[in-house]
């Protein structure tokens, strides 16, 4: 370990004058080989060693399909952890090295490797992690190594296997351990998922400890449930935000962010960052209702009407309700009717309701449910926050502030 460590620090040290890193992993194979043959360390010391290694490939045979029932659940696993692993490793380099991973076409050499290594009677293809690790420290950078691996491999497979049957396996230990490095650095990341956003700490830690406690497949399906209960926590637990208008332009912002985003008198913009469906509908039209009540009280709109010779001015309220959709990826089946009895609900408190923003999807599904037939016909349905507030203005006679139509765009 410490010829490792050492000859990885000077591999670092000198890179820059070192036209290639000096492969310390295969000094270190042929070292122990020779040392374990000269110091008769199995027999003296009864040291583990990797063993016989038969020479030769298998001859190519279809797969017997005789127990493919049986066989099913453990190969669907083995497929599914296999693919996991292969795109989680893809995205730690990828996201060390700063290019782009195509899951599809990994997938697709995935299938053709095992659909190849099948018929040789080979184990189930997947990554490498120790491999990995260990090209990903000398520095490897194109397909070519995975060349060069194979056809080295396929060397001491046909012909000098057995020169490497003395190498003890504790060396194959210390290369793994050494090039983990890399991946056990990762638990930095606790501290930093700690202040950014613990709903991920909790999933990092459940899939680790799934991992250990159970075996890799279960562990993984433990995982993926745990992740898809902390989505649909993130969904019951988004707020509705309050926007308010940004002076001199056509921007909307949150008003418990932004100082300068006012109110506009007798509207509520209200904003919604995630999908409305049948588990949280139910709480998000009642968020909304109860914030449009309470800002009636708190942002009315003033109008002032003549009702003397002497021009005194008595006060009227009214009220519009602008929806900024554009967030909202999806709304299902139990949505639309709940949105439906909402826009209703208002309308009877004297509240008119207006859509801005609504993503494409969004928009076909209100038609296809027919939600805006009535309540809400296509004159409450708006491009832009903007668009919709310069509508709501229009309805309020004289209000006290206007927004300029012409304002810059943000």
């Amino acid at each position: 370990m410490v010829i490792l460590i050492g000859g990885k620090m000077l591999n670092e040290r000198f890179k820059n004058k070192l036209p290639v890193a000096i492969p310390w992993e295969l000094l270190l194979i042929v070292l122990g080989t020779i040392l374990s043959v000269q110091m008769d360390l199995v027999g003296q010391h009864t040291v583990q060693v990797v063993g016989h290694i038969p020479s030769g490939l298998s001859s190519p045979v279809l797969p017997s399909l005789s127990q493919a029932r049986e066989l099913f659940i453990p190969a669907l696993s083995a497929a599914l952890v296999g693919f996991s692993f292969l795109s989680a490793m893809g995205s730690v380099f990828a996201h060390k090295h700063g290019y782009h991973v195509d899951s599809s076409q990994d997938l697709l050499a995935l299938g053709l490797c095992n659909t190849i290594g099948g018929m040789f009677q080979c184990f189930a293809v997947s990554c490498s992690f120790s491999r990995s690790m260990v090209q990903d420290s000398i520095g490897v950078k194109s397909q070519m190594a995975g060349l060069v691996s194979a056809l080295v491999i396929l060397t001491i497979l046909l012909k000098i296997g057995p020169l490497f049957e003395q190498l003890p396996k504790a060396v194959l230990a210390v290369i793994i351990v050494v090039n983990l490095q890399g991946i056990l650095a990762q638990f930095k990341d606790v501290c930093v998922l700690w202040k950014s956003d613990r709903l991920d700490l909790m999933v990092w830690i459940a899939s680790l400890i799934s991992t250990l406690v159970f075996n890799l497949d279960l562990g993984l399906a433990v995982t993926v449930v745990f992740s898809l209960l902390t989505l649909i926590y993130r969904t019951q637990h988004a707020s509705t935000v309050v926007l308010g208008h940004i002076p001199g332009t056509d921007c909307y912002r949150d008003v418990g962010l932004y100082t300068e985003a006012k109110q506009v008198p007798g509207v509520t913009i209200l904003s919604y960052t995630s999908p409305i469906y049948f588990a949280n509908s139910e709480l998000v039209f009642t968020q909304i209702k109860q914030t449009v009540s309470r800002d009636q009280k708190k942002n009315p709109a003033i109008i002032h009407t003549s009702t003397s010779s002497s021009s005194a001015q008595t006060p009227t309220h009214s009220h519009c309700l602008v929806l900024d959709l554009s967030s909202v990826t999806f709304m299902d089946s139990v949505a639309m009717p709940a949105l439906h009895k909402v826009v209703e609900d208002l309308e009877v408190q004297g509240v008119s309701v207006f859509l801005a923003a609504c993503p494409e999807r969004v928009l076909s599904q209100l038609q296809t449910q027919d939600c805006t037939a009535d309540s809400l016909p296509s004159s409450c349905l708006f491009p832009s926050v903007h668009h919709a507030v310069q509508r709501c203005l229009s309805t309020l006679p004289r209000p006290l502030q206007e927004i300029n139509p012409d304002a810059s765009e943000c």
